[in-house]
């Protein structure tokens, strides 16, 4: 039952902190630099420019950005958004240890509880032996 609680309690913080997340994007933020030729033959570097990018429908889209403090801001919410996705694995893996011991209690037969943790090893001789 305690650990059952403690799950409990992980998912809660797990939730709450979804919810404090700050505006979120997909996507990524690059640096480009171009290469210009001058008048006189030398070369220059030109830039950073900021260029914004992320996928829709399977295709990349990118834009770019006008001013560094837009790419800041972009980033900051691309940050929060691989946060979100962290989160949501760790919430992931959290509600499944709560399922299987919320099932397992569910079940008063020690069988049955040992027959849902053991894997089928009929299965896996068939496969070696084809």
């Amino acid at each position: 039952m305690d650990e059952l609680k403690k799950l409990q309690n992980h998912k809660k913080e797990l939730l709450d902190q979804i919810c404090k997340l700050k505006d979120m994007r997909q996507g990524s933020v690059v640096e480009q630099y171009f290469e210009v030729r001058r008048k006189d033959g030398t070369m220059s570097r030109q830039g950073p420019y900021f260029l914004y990018s992320y996928k829709k429908d399977g295709k990349t889209i990118s834009r770019r950005l006008p001013m560094v403090s837009a790419a800041e801001k972009y980033r900051e919410q691309i940050g929060e958004f691989r946060k979100f996705e962290q989160l949501c694995s760790q919430l992931v893996v959290t509600s499944q240890k709560l399922s299987d011991i919320r099932i397992e209690e569910g079940f008063g037969d020690n069988e049955v509880k040992k027959k849902l943790r053991k894997p089928s090893s009929k299965r896996s001789k068939k496969k070696l032996t084809a």
